[in-house]
């Protein structure tokens, strides 16, 4: 990103506003304000200055976690309940990801359109998946810091092993032959490869136990975690 006032402001937040455990402070007062003031950069943000593959899916990521930051943070001004009762219902979730625009580059985007349009059909990154965080207990943990372009394989690819081995992300039953998936890699099943079979060879790729999932791959039965729609922070709302 060669904006460094906005990359400098998108960088601060990310660092003074996450904690080791990738939970942010939603209650500061001041992350509404340097929040805001990204979101206005954004504006007059030229797209023409992302040259690469990787200058795009990092300033994408990146925007799209702001900007789900800013979506939490105005919810939580204007609805204080919002923290507990989170995205659990269709209508928020439709008004949340699709309905609430904001203008980058002279042009609307939701969180969807970041999502669905740019990062999965044109640049067709499935680690997105563990990098774009919306604020909700079940969604990834966020960076502590910026994605970027030069270090963007192995930020993605930490943030997909952080992830897949946590306890929201895969579970591993022996006993029972069971592997539970974060929902995740069924709303997504696609981007992953399409069937059981591609999408445990991914998960095999990032877990501590890939070599028993992949060589148990066909005995194995899938099960799906409950995905926790609830806004996580460091504070319990």
């Amino acid at each position: 990103m060669n904006d460094p006032i906005l990359a400098n402001r998108m960088s601060n937040i990310m660092s003074r506003y996450v904690d080791g455990n990738g939970k942010i402070d939603y209650e500061k007062a001041s992350l509404f304000n340097e929040v805001q003031l990204s979101v206005i950069d954004l504006k007059n943000f030229d797209l023409a200055e992302l040259k690469s593959r990787n200058d795009k899916i990092a300033f994408w990521i990146n925007t799209y976690n702001l900007l789900a930051i800013y979506g939490v943070i105005s919810q939580l001004k204007n609805k204080p309940g919002f923290g507990k009762k989170g995205l659990k219902g269709v209508l928020q979730k439709v008004s949340f990801f699709s309905k609430k625009k904001c203008t980058i580059a002279g042009d609307l985007y939701s969180l969807s359109s970041i999502e669905n349009k740019i990062l999965r059909r044109k640049l067709k990154e499935p680690r997105i998946h563990f990098a774009l965080v919306c604020g909700a207990s079940s969604c990834p943990i966020l960076k502590d810091g910026l994605y970027s372009s030069d270090n963007l394989n192995s930020e993605l690819n930490l943030a997909s092993k952080l992830f897949i081995n946590s306890s929201g992300g895969v579970e591993l039953d022996k006993d029972n032959n069971v592997i539970h998936l974060s929902k995740i890699f069924k709303w997504y099943r696609k981007d992953f490869g399409g069937d059981k079979k591609s999408v445990l060879n991914f998960i095999s790729r990032y877990h501590d136990e890939g070599t028993y999932i992949k060589e148990n791959a066909s005995a194995l039965r899938i099960a799906y975690l409950k995905y926790d729609w609830e806004i996580s922070g460091q504070e319990k709302y």
